[in-house]
């Protein structure tokens, strides 16, 4: 086993940043808004810059584009919880995360699935980018780049993305 002591920068940035996201998708299995997050929350800096790309439509609650602070982070992830009735990752041996580490910053390659409380319907997300920088072992940002155009129209019950 190797001594956590000779870990190289990307290594430590890589095993937080699947720390990170597992707190995520244990989360969303367990849906206690109450602490459930907490973890993950602990893992940012309390300056922390959470933004997330993607398409918008006034008609849909989308996330907001970017938000400040623990705080901020907390309230976000707390008004997700109304939105998406469950987050699920496509089956891990068939598509697992791929982590992807250079110095401080690490990215995420995701596939998941999820379902819309309002509609209750599955919409996949064949790829999804995190990109998380570090300081100081904490997250100092994370930048989510993802086509919500599924989920806006599978919101709405609308487009290609609503299917029999």
């Amino acid at each position: 086993m190797t001594d956590p002591a000779q870990w190289s920068q990307e290594q430590i940035n890589t095993g937080l940043a699947l720390r990170a996201w597992s707190y995520y998708y244990i989360h969303s299995s367990i849906r206690d808004t109450t602490t459930c997050y907490q973890p993950l929350i602990d893992l940012c800096a309390e300056d922390i810059i959470w933004s997330h790309d993607g398409p918008r439509d006034e008609r849909v609650p989308t996330y907001p584009g970017v938000i400040h602070g623990k705080q901020a982070l907390a309230d976000m992830l707390s008004w997700e919880d109304d939105i998406v009735g469950e987050l699920d990752l496509l089956d891990p041996i068939e598509r697992p995360i791929e982590f992807i580490a250079e110095g401080n910053q690490v990215v995420a390659l995701i596939a998941e699935n999820y379902r819309i409380k309002r509609t209750g319907a599955v919409v996949r997300n064949d790829l999804a980018v995190v990109v998380m920088d570090f300081e100081d072992h904490l997250i100092t940002r994370m930048r989510i780049i993802a086509n919500l155009a599924d989920y806006i129209e599978t919101h709405l019950g609308v487009g290609w993305s609503v299917r029999a």
